[in-house]
């Protein structure tokens, strides 16, 4: 059968024919014909076969200088910049501050190795890198970047690879796949301080009290304020720095309000009276229609300053707990979370007081904590 096709059919009668306009049988036998007409490698001659390997080399190098003609053209510090603008719009200080000490890293990683930009990374380079920023030999103190940090570092660097992609067709993200960055180490502790434990953290911010307020710093009384404001309102540690407090006279008496910015969304609500009396308690006057009193604190000054007290209840050195784990400020928005939950059980309520995108943002971080809803 093969033979009568290859015998009664002549592929150049078709020259100059588009695919689309022959017929099946047509495209049948020329697909026949040139399956039946192309050699293998054993039928080759070794003048064909050096041919070939010759003009596929030739092939990759034109499409690699392509490549890298093409990759040479990107301005990276614009484009970095426009990744930091970007991310800027909708995230927190601290998520771009993230993205920015994550490219620093990467910069100095290409120094090293005389890498001409971070553009040319390949998959094999940025394993490199990411052994790199473990490596006990990285900086003068001998000492590797805590997992969490190398996440961190690897995940600002990638997604700063997958905005270049999205600009360029040339660039590809060298960190797709990687399974060279440390895994996640689950740690099973409380996802929140109870009502002792925060009484705990708030004597030792205030080192013992606010009685002898010529001894207390300020630093410690807006401290306590801003730890009354996490947990009773649910404040992100970003959210103080542009916070505004407003007072409106009403016949029940004043009412207080604020308004600050987190992860690029405006959030607005009224303040309880256990968060003003916290200010009141810190020295911090509400006198005024308008108030920003808590204009020093950025995210990384109240994540850090918060951290140092619980550490020190937890014990990290000399082992004396007490306190169930190193809690963080986000712990406390864990805690108001679920106090203002257990109140009705409106799940819908939660959602606008934690400033929640969708419902189902809120339910997640519910069962995260063991609700059942």
């Amino acid at each position: 059968m093969n033979e009568l096709v290859n015998n009664s059919f002549n592929a150049g009668n078709l020259a100059g024919r588009k695919i689309k306009d022959l017929t099946p049988q047509e495209q049948n036998e020329l697909i026949q014909t040139i399956l039946t007409s192309t050699p293998t490698i054993d039928g080759l001659t070794v003048e064909q076969l050096t041919k070939a390997v010759t003009r596929r080399n030739e092939n990759k190098i034109v499409n690699d200088l392509d490549r890298l003609i093409n990759i040479k053209q990107i301005d990276y510090e614009s484009e970095k910049n426009i990744f930091l603008n970007n991310v800027s719009k909708t995230q927190s200080k601290a998520t771009k501050d993230g993205y920015f000490y994550s490219l620093q890293e990467i910069e100095k990683y290409c120094n090293l190795q005389a890498i001409e930009s971070p553009l040319l990374l390949t998959p094999a380079t940025a394993d490199d890198f990411i052994y790199y920023l473990t490596n006990t030999a990285r900086n003068k103190f001998n000492k590797p970047l805590a997992p969490a940090t190398v996440r961190r570092n690897v995940a600002g660097v990638s997604s700063f690879f997958t905005f270049l992609a999205r600009r360029h067709e040339y660039i590809k993200n060298p960190f797709m796949g990687t399974k060279a960055r440390p895994e996640k180490k689950i740690v099973n502790r409380p996802e929140y301080p109870n009502a002792h434990e925060l009484d705990l953290i708030l004597n030792e911010i205030t080192n013992g009290g606010l009685n002898d307020e010529k001894h207390l710093s300020n630093l410690r009384k807006e401290l306590y304020a801003i730890t009354y404001f996490m947990a009773y309102r649910g404040i992100r540690c970003g959210g103080f720095e542009n916070m505004i407090i407003t007072k409106k006279e009403t016949s029940d008496g004043d009412l207080f309000q604020f308004e600050t910015t987190t992860k690029g969304k405006t959030q607005r609500g009224t303040l309880p009276e256990i968060c003003i009396t916290a200010l009141h308690n810190a020295g911090i006057k509400t006198t005024a229609k308008e108030i920003k009193p808590f204009t020093n604190w950025n995210s990384d000054k109240v994540r850090n300053y918060f951290k140092y007290y619980t550490n020190k209840l937890y014990g990290k050195d000399n082992l004396i707990h007490l306190i169930d784990a190193p809690y963080s400020c986000h712990d406390l928005r864990h805690y108001y979370a679920l106090q203002e939950y257990q109140k009705d059980k409106d799940i819908y309520r939660l959602k606008e007081l934690l400033n929640h995108s969708s419902i189902a943002t809120t339910e997640i971080y519910l069962r995260s904590l063991g609700v059942e809803i």
